[in-house]
């Protein structure tokens, strides 16, 4: 063997208690993902478990303004009233404290107006696309490149690993999109985004506020073929 006497370390109580280490040791086989689902360490988990609960007080008492809010006026459905969006003061400060992630599958879409937008086009617009797409329609060398980035986004979610039911979704909101926008058709990181929508909302909404946020709210030229 070596010429030199293994050395072992043992666990120091003065940094590291025998009850914290015994709790480490059970979140390390009891948690793997943090509240919006990507694969975290302990360290990361237990920072962020750490941080809820330093803020919980100011979370709770937004959240209670977000349901005393949304019932005055008379669900989420009513952000917009008669299809014209002023967001008052209030709705402003609001947003800007955070949307609960309850609500952001409710919020995102009226206040970005995509659930007014898509009402320019069919009902079955979208499943238009994706026949559209099962026809052959989609370019080539586009189907390549979204094909390159499915599978590189975000790997180290729940969603999205191991080549699951996610992949498949993205793909189809990717390739959707890009025979409704052929002047731009597919970008990098438009994977990102879709991605970080799929979370939360379903397949059809999430192309809806994707469309409204490349074609309504970015400048005209913020995704380009080039």
């Amino acid at each position: 063997m070596g010429g030199f006497p293994r050395r072992f370390k043992f666990l120091n109580v003065r940094k590291c208690s025998l009850e914290a280490y015994l709790r480490k040791v059970e979140l390390t086989t009891k948690l793997k993902t943090d509240m919006l689902g990507f694969n975290s360490t302990v360290e990361e988990i237990l920072n962020e478990q750490a941080f809820r609960q330093q803020t919980h007080a100011v979370t709770v008492q937004r959240d209670l303004e977000w349901v005393d809010y949304l019932k005055s006026i008379g669900g989420p459905e009513n952000l917009k009233p008669a299809g014209i969006f002023k967001p008052s003061m209030d709705l402003k400060a609001m947003v800007r404290r955070g949307i609960p992630v309850a609500f952001r599958a409710l919020v995102w879409p009226r206040i970005s107006l995509s659930s007014l937008h898509r009402l320019n086009y069919p009902k079955d617009y979208y499943q238009q696309l994706l026949q559209r797409v099962e026809n052959g329609e989609l370019n080539g060398r586009v189907k390549d490149d979204i094909e390159k980035d499915v599978d590189r986004t975000f790997p180290e979610h729940v969603y999205f690993e191991n080549a699951g039911r996610g992949e498949a979704v993205l793909r189809r909101v990717l390739q959707a999109f890009a025979i409704h926008n052929p002047d731009i058709g597919y970008c990098q990181s438009l994977n990102f985004v879709a991605g970080m929508i799929l979370i939360l909302l379903e397949e059809e909404e999430a192309f809806w506020l994707l469309v409204t946020i490349v074609e309504k709210l970015l400048p005209p030229d913020y995704y380009t073929k080039s």
